[in-house]
């Protein structure tokens, strides 16, 4: 009798330095833990101002969210056997600022060049890709907007 596969689970973190309060000057910064990026300034305005090359947390979920559709839609397209010469995703995060703070929206567009498929099977697969992005079920409580196109 065959063993099934046994379901593991990967670990990925980030961490944050506070000081100070959060209006008035106060700052951080946050690291992955990958050492992939370096450590990025983080402070309250660069969440309602030009970031000026400070990061917020609506950037780095647009971040996250548009890695993980990318590599979702790739990886759908290559299984159907049209695997992608290049993706292009953009993600923008809309956050309510004032009374009850919240991300509101965030809008995918996905521009492909994909051999041998039409725009129609495209636009599908990538509605299929949203649906199923580990990224995107973990924010249900935000509208994802999709846009797919090919180049």
């Amino acid at each position: 009798m065959a063993n099934a596969p046994q379901e593991t689970e990967a670990l990925h973190s980030a961490a944050v330095s506070w000081q100070g309060p959060l209006l008035g000057g106060g700052s951080g910064t946050v690291a992955l833990d990958s050492g992939a990026a370096p450590q990025m300034a983080l402070t309250w305005e660069s969440r309602d101002v030009p970031p000026a090359a400070r990061t917020s947390p609506e950037e780095l979920i647009a971040a996250g969210l548009a890695s993980c559709f990318s590599m979702m839609l790739a990886h759908l397209l290559a299984q159907d056997g049209h695997p992608a010469s290049r993706l292009r995703t953009q993600a923008q995060a809309t956050k309510r600022i004032g009374g009850d703070f919240a991300i509101t929206r965030i809008a995918l567009r996905v521009e492909g060049q994909v051999e041998g498929i039409d725009e129609r099977t495209f636009k599908d697969t990538a509605a299929i890709a949203r649906r199923d992005c580990p990224a995107a079920n973990a924010l249900t409580g935000v509208e994802i907007a999709l846009d797919a196109a090919l180049d």
